[in-house]
């Protein structure tokens, strides 16, 4: 029940930044999210979304997220009753790149895990104003999967794009876990750079946990 409030909550505000124009998308473009509640088949739209998992799965596509929805990109081998649709280059995309795609949201086909989006056109958005505004919070032990895009809120997160927050549910944070097995207990810190995960170790010692966590101990970088 306290998720169910937690989700419809969320919603809530999601719908109430869109009204009052937090969240902005390029010209002539839809967000992922609006494209997942919303399907269009038959004909070509722009879709507005972040990179992930290029070059980790095993086919010419990537992942496109936006608002907690995604949808699967592909570049090549997109072949329709023996028509072969042309390849498009992703030459200078990386993953976390804002971006912009042209192409037709394909039909379902059996099982998916995400739907099948065939790129025509792909356009990094380069130092866009969505990009650039967005708080780098990766660190700082909360998965921000549900963000704003206005100026101050974080930026969105995967497990592809912080993975050391972004954990499959069961999973715990493993730098967390090491920092209690020291003995020590998490602490978020404010910082000029966001809010970073601290270990505060019996003895008074208060370390960055990631680096505690990687060097074994051996290394503390204390908050300035």
């Amino acid at each position: 029940m306290r998720n169910l409030i937690y989700g419809v909550f969320l919603i809530l505000i999601i719908i109430t930044l869109w009204s009052s124009g937090c969240v902005r998308t390029p010209e002539g473009s839809i967000t992922v999210s609006e494209l997942i509640q919303n399907p269009v088949y038959d004909e070509e739209v722009t879709i507005y979304g972040r990179v992930s998992d290029l070059g980790e799965l095993f086919c010419p596509c990537f992942t496109l997220t936006f608002g907690g929805k995604s949808v699967e990109i592909w570049y090549d081998l997109m072949v329709e009753e023996s028509v072969t649709w042309p390849a498009v280059s992703v030459e200078g995309i990386e993953n976390g790149d804002w971006i912009l795609v042209t192409g037709r949201l394909r039909p379902s086909e059996g099982v998916q895990v995400r739907p099948t989006f065939w790129a025509r056109k792909i356009k990094k958005t380069g130092t866009s104003r969505l990009e650039t505004v967005c708080e780098d919070k990766c660190g700082d032990g909360i998965c921000q999967e549900i963000v704003c895009q206005a100026i101050g809120c974080p930026c969105s997160e995967t497990s592809q794009t912080c993975p050391q927050d972004c954990k499959p549910a069961g999973l715990p944070n493993p730098a967390s876990v090491y920092c209690e097995q020291k003995g020590g207990v998490f602490q978020g810190i404010e910082t000029p750079n966001g809010t970073i995960g601290y270990c505060s170790l019996p003895g008074g010692r208060v370390c960055e946990e990631w680096a505690f966590y990687r060097s074994n101990g051996t290394e503390c970088n204390p908050p300035e």
